[in-house]
Order: C-alpha cells, then sequence, then structure tokens
C-alpha cells in the first residue's frame, strides 16, 4: 500500500527480513499449509482417538513416530510440502533420538543421532545436564554484571538481591517445573546461589561465614524453594 493507495501485485526475491514484524505471522501461516500434509497420517504416539505426530512451537517443530519407517515417511512429507512452498529444511539443524540405528535421510542427508538435545531451552531427556546447563547460563549473565552490580558500592544490598531474583534467579530454574531434582541437583543449584550471594554481600568463603547467616542477611530463601514455591 502506498500514499493509502493498493499497488499492482509485484514479485519480492529477497523474502521477509530477519526481525520483520510480519516474520513470525508469514512464517506461521506457510507453516500451517506445511504441516497440514503430515496431519493426516495415521502415524505418531497415539492419545484416546487422537494421533499426535508433531510437536509446534514458534520455529521449533518435533516430528513424534513409533519407528523410523513412519519418521521417514513423515519426513519425506515435510520436506515435499515445504519444498512446494518455498521453504528449505537445513539438515544440519536437525536431531533425531532413537534406540534404533537406522538412518533418517533428509535431502539424501543422514540426519544425526543424539542422545539428548537442547529443545526450547531445556536438554532432552537428561535433567541433569539441564540442570548443569542453566548454572553455566545463570553464571556466565551473574558475571556479566559483576562490575557494574555486584562491585558497585553506591548500590543497596536489597536492590542487589532483586536484580538477582529478577534477572539470575529465572535463568537458573527455567523450565524447574519439569524437574525431578535428585539431592546431587539440588546441591549443585545451592552451591551457585551461594557463590552468588556471597559476591553480594562481599564475603569470601575463606571467610568462614555460614551460608544460613548469609541468607539471613540479605532475607532470600534457596533457589529451590522459591522456584517450587506455590
Amino acid at each position: 500500500m502506498v500514499n493509502g493507495k493498493i499497488t499492482e501485485w509485484f514479485e519480492v526475491q529477497v523474502g521477509v527480513r530477519q526481525g520483520c514484524l510480519l516474520s513470525p505471522c508469514l512464517f506461521n501461516i506457510y507453516l500451517e499449509f506445511v504441516m497440514k500434509e503430515i496431519q493426516n497420517l495415521d502415524s505418531g504416539l497415539k492419545m484416546g482417538n487422537m494421533c499426535i505426530n508433531n510437536i509446534r512451537y514458534a520455529d521449533d517443530t518435533t516430528l513424534i513416530e513409533m519407528d523410523l519407517d513412519s519418521l521417514q515417511e513423515a519426513t519425506n512429507k515435510l520436506q515435499e510440502a515445504c519444498t512446494r512452498w518455498g521453504m528449505k529444511i537445513n539438515p544440519k539443524k536437525c536431531k533425531i533420538m532413537s534406540e534404533d540405528t537406522k538412518d533418517v535421510l533428509l535431502n539424501q542427508v543422514p540426519v544425526e543421532k543424539v542422545d539428548n538435545f537442547v529443545f526450547l531451552g531445556s536438554n532432552v531427556p537428561s535433567m541433569e545436564e539441564d540442570v548443569k546447563r542453566r548454572i553455566m547460563l545463570a553464571s556466565w549473565a551473574f558475571g556479566r554484571l559483576k562490575n557494574t552490580i555486584w562491585s558497585n558500592h553506591d548500590i543497596t544490598r536489597s536492590l542487589k538481591v532483586r536484580i538477582y531474583q529478577a534477572l539470575i534467579l529465572p535463568i537458573e530454574t527455567y523450565s524447574s517445573e519439569s524437574w525431578a531434582l535428585r539431592e546431587k541437583d539440588r546441591h549443585r543449584l545451592d552451591v551457585f546461589e551461594m557463590r552468588c550471594l556471597r559476591a553480594i554481600l562481599g564475603v569470601s568463603i575463606l571467610d568462614k561465614v555460614r551460608n544460613n547467616t548469609i541468607r539471613q542477611r540479605l532475607n532470600i530463601t534457596t533457589t529451590i524453594d522459591a522456584a517450587f514455591k506455590v
């Protein structure tokens, strides 16, 4: 539309730019047409009278099949539909989790088999690896604020705690609703949090201040208690 008037049809050569406001909407429209190709397949995980063979969130798509032959068929259907709609699937960004050793091909290229992978920010299916990854990401975020926040004497302790709870804690406990924590996983989370709280308080491990004392001074509960508090 130009000056309030609709122009003649014209061909777009460069596609929709990444970050454009139209990108998610256009992608979802295309993907709906594409996924209809495999939704009619009588395969997947049977739940009551339904067969669920795909899970989608934004641009993350997961195909679910009970055997690799069915997965290959669904993959072929998906690839054919994408081709018709001018979309391409990158085999390097695709993973397969299966106990079967047979290959699944995409564009004649075998899709990589893995024991776990990151899906929507969580490590599947290893909860232990997911906890380690959350701690790593939270540690990186905490370290980025060392000079500007944690070591800044002009910022009060209470404000530092609020910043920690608003910026670091959500990273550490992301997807924790699905965790079934073992004692050693909980210990990892507690150790990381105490390292953060000591940095906020300006207390070294060599100062021999008990963990409970540090929590009382900062008026903060444990990470796990806060994450699972109802």
